[in-house]
């Protein structure tokens, strides 16, 4: 069957391209969690995204006898840029999701590619849905869990597909069960250690400066990650 490539230009063909993971059956999936589309809509709305304030995106739909087949984004952050400058020569792809079939996800790819290539870039990397702070990676172990906040599912396939377009994988992210209300001895004693420091207490958020208190947390939040991977500050 043929084979194009859109550009997203319309409201109809952003809602094809959001609807792209219903569209090839994840919801059949029980461990499937669906995305928040009110989410995806603002963050590539232009006049509603943070992220649209300091980078640039383009949608892609593949499609076959007029039915989506396939998508992708790609994007561009001046944050990035700024944060890691010997990586200028970066952008990203996001959203993937294909159909089992190699040429369609060549085809969304290449699309990307040339995207970033017309942006002056000579790498692209993903997924970030946006960015780092979104949802990252490609799952490629345990299909058989529900995903942890920010990881990815997708179908088994999806991994081969991407790297079938000529990719490789950059980094490895892992997500860890926790038990709720267990401390091991380690992260015990560290934290009695840390609270006896002089200089260190621990208090409540102060809601009456809610504004002071957020611009803490998100100073404290850009300062421990800031070599972290990939990493863009708020």
């Amino acid at each position: 069957m043929p084979l194009e490539i859109r550009p997203v230009e319309s409201k109809k063909e952003l809602e094809a391209f959001l609807h792209v993971p219903w569209t090839l059956g994840m919801k059949s999936d029980p461990n499937w969690v669906p995305p928040l589309l009110d989410d995806y809509r603002r963050s590539l709305n232009p006049k509603k995204s943070p992220f649209l304030k300091h980078g640039e995106v383009k949608c892609f739909l593949a499609l076959q006898d007029g039915h989506p087949v396939g998508r992708i984004s790609a994007q561009i952050d001046t944050d990035f840029d700024k944060q890691w400058p010997q990586e200028k020569g970066v952008a990203f792809f996001g959203f993937f999701d294909s159909k089992d079939d190699p040429a369609v996800a060549r085809a969304l790819f290449d699309a990307a590619a040339a995207w970033a290539r017309g942006k002056g870039r000579t790498t692209i990397r993903g997924p970030f849905t946006l960015d780092s702070k979104g949802e990252v990676g490609v799952l490629v172990e345990g299909f058989d869990t529900p995903p942890r906040i920010g990881m990815p599912h997708n179908r088994p396939y999806l991994g081969p597909l991407i790297e079938s377009a000529g990719l490789a994988k950059a980094k490895d992210f892992y997500a860890w069960w926790y038990t709720s209300g267990h401390i091991d001895e380690r992260t015990r004693k560290i934290a009695e250690r840390t609270l006896q420091l002089p200089n260190v207490r621990v208090r409540p958020m102060d809601l009456s400066h809610f504004r002071r208190e957020v611009d803490i947390v998100r100073d404290i939040y850009n300062s421990a990650w800031s070599q972290n991977w990939n990493f863009t500050p708020f």
